[in-house]
């Protein structure tokens, strides 16, 4: 598990696994390490039930994770809310419990205070210990610019 910046009332998760194309929440989050400094503790996740001890103190959860959709291989959605629409949901999810239930409860426990972002890049093979999918790979490095750049416009609101 990766951390930067504990303090920060943001946070980035990355879930994923080595089975190929489940590397892209990982991926993002090294892309943002890459990228440092922003104002945001970086996280690297094997389970979704993990984001449970991450949320205390948080205003914003981003959750960045690989999903198996009828999109092109990298594409990149964007999630607002707790709530994930059916198509978003891997129906062969390796997380148990899944991405979905997770952030309903984390929605209970915060009473709506906490900003949820998800962001899914579609993948298309999960082979143990493989590479992932070079389209996948851009795609976590384009969604890290993507998330570098809103938060950037965040911090300049304030």
């Amino acid at each position: 598990m990766s951390r930067s910046d504990t303090q920060s009332t943001i946070c980035i998760a990355g879930l994923g696994s080595p089975h190929g194309d489940d590397q892209a929440g990982w991926l993002v989050i090294e892309e943002l390490e890459r990228l440092q400094p922003i104002n945001a503790r970086l996280i690297t996740l094997t389970a979704p039930h993990q984001l449970l001890n991450e949320i205390e103190g948080l205003d914003t959860l981003y959750v960045c994770d690989a999903a198996a959709s009828r999109c092109h291989v990298g594409t990149i959605q964007w999630f607002d809310g707790p709530k994930l629409p059916e198509a978003a949901v891997k129906p062969c999810s390796t997380h148990n419990p899944t991405l979905s239930s997770v952030l309903a409860l984390i929605d209970q426990l915060t009473s709506d205070n906490l900003k949820i972002r998800v962001a899914s890049i579609a993948g298309e093979q999960w082979r143990l210990m493989s590479q992932p999918n070079t389209a996948v790979a851009e795609a976590a490095r384009k969604l890290a610019y993507e998330i570098v750049q809103e938060l950037s416009g965040v911090a300049t609101r304030g």
